[in-house]
């Protein structure tokens, strides 16, 4: 009796995460940033895209934020580029006030992401900031509601410790 019921627990536990796996958006983001809060918003829109209507909402963003017309995205995505890497190249572009075309260009040399932010003369932090910066900027005011994580570190802290 004891066995049934352990072979029958682990069957369920085994059927409830392949059907688990089989249904959720797999992100699979191969940035990484060196700065916590920018790779979560970096994975949040890496599962934004695997819903039906994000690919449009983030080439919406795309467009409005960083006025990268849908011509240059589709070549963009044709040399491999996931719309997720779209945003981050356009955000270093638009931090270092590159093109995004100068920016993607390091990238297909072979540059990895934070050397490439390096050599750009941008830090992820400052990234960050640009990447809230403009979300609060292009939010609808129902969105607003809705905010995007936050850039910095702490900064309540350090202000209720300036009080004290």
């Amino acid at each position: 009796m004891k066995k049934t019921f352990i072979l029958l627990a682990l069957l369920l536990f085994l059927v409830s995460t392949a059907f688990a796996m089989g249904t959720a958006p797999q992100v699979d983001v191969k940035i990484k940033t060196g700065d916590k809060v920018l790779d979560r918003a970096l994975m949040d829109i890496d599962a934004l895209i695997a819903k039906p209507a994000g690919v449009e909402e983030i080439m919406g963003i795309l467009s409005r934020n960083f006025s990268v017309t849908k011509k240059e995205i589709n070549s963009l995505r044709k040399r491999g580029y996931t719309l997720t890497e779209i945003y981050y190249l356009s955000l270093l572009a638009k931090q270092s006030k590159k093109n995004i075309n100068s920016v993607a260009a390091l990238r297909a040399k072979g540059v990895g992401w934070g050397v490439m932010a390096k050599k750009l003369g941008v830090r992820p932090a400052d990234l960050n900031k640009t990447r809230v910066r403009l979300h609060k900027k292009t939010l609808s005011p129902k969105a607003k509601s809705a905010k995007p994580a936050k850039a910095g570190k702490g900064k309540k802290k350090e202000k209720e410790k300036k009080k004290d």
